[in-house]
């Protein structure tokens, strides 16, 4: 389902189906219930990951001026990051070349002194995810990274290109399965609209 067919299923319910800034409203729910829901979801399932996963192309800058704590080769995402749901102990699904050859180390702040004194690894290509932006070390030879991961709105996305286009536009559909968008809508009828008793076949949906 596309955002803009769920937002009027809540807002029909709701008998305000006209009221423009009322679908906004309903749009903030829409992505603040998906990432509860999914979270919970994959506390369950983990294996259920790859159906929420979106990528993202990103322009990398060098950022030497930023490399307080860190080997001061290195570069960062030109633009912020869309916040990541984190479920599983996880935070991107990867983080890495474009054509997915080479995927980057999770680097924190702690490991990065460890990291410069490491024969075998201090080469390699790491990340740091802080403020918003992605940090990566030895990038010196990279212009672009590929970072996928569950977002906490995937309409954030908007910003940036995938395989040549648009990652998310308003044609695009909502990164839902069914039974959560299911639950997605129940839930903010129940406890953001307050309205009960809703039939589940009427406002049952398919992914």
């Amino acid at each position: 389902m596309k955002l803009r067919e769920i937002t009027s299923i809540l807002a029909e319910r709701a008998d305000r189906q006209f009221d423009i800034p009322f679908h906004k409203e309903l749009e903030k729910m829409v992505h603040y219930w998906r990432a509860l829901v999914i979270h919970r979801a994959l506390d369950k399932r983990s294996h259920d990951r790859k159906n929420f996963l979106q990528s993202i192309s990103v322009d990398i800058v060098e950022a030497t001026d930023e490399c307080e704590g860190l080997n001061c080769d290195v570069s960062k995402s030109s633009v912020v990051i869309p916040i990541p749901v984190r479920a599983n102990g996880i935070l991107f699904d990867y983080v890495g070349a474009e054509d997915r050859s080479n995927a980057f180390g999770h680097l924190t702040s702690a490991m990065s002194h460890v990291n410069d004194y490491n024969r075998y690894t201090k080469k390699n290509h790491r990340y740091m995810y802080r403020n918003g932006y992605i940090f990566v070390t030895n990038a010196k030879n990279l212009d672009k990274i590929v970072v996928e991961g569950i977002f906490e709105d995937p309409t954030d996305l908007s910003r940036f290109k995938c395989d040549g286009s648009v990652c998310y536009d308003e044609n695009s559909q909502y990164p839902m399965t069914g039974d959560i968008t299911q639950a997605v809508i129940t839930s903010i009828l129940t406890n953001e609209l307050g309205i009960t008793g809703q039939d589940e076949k009427e406002i049952n949906v398919q992914s």
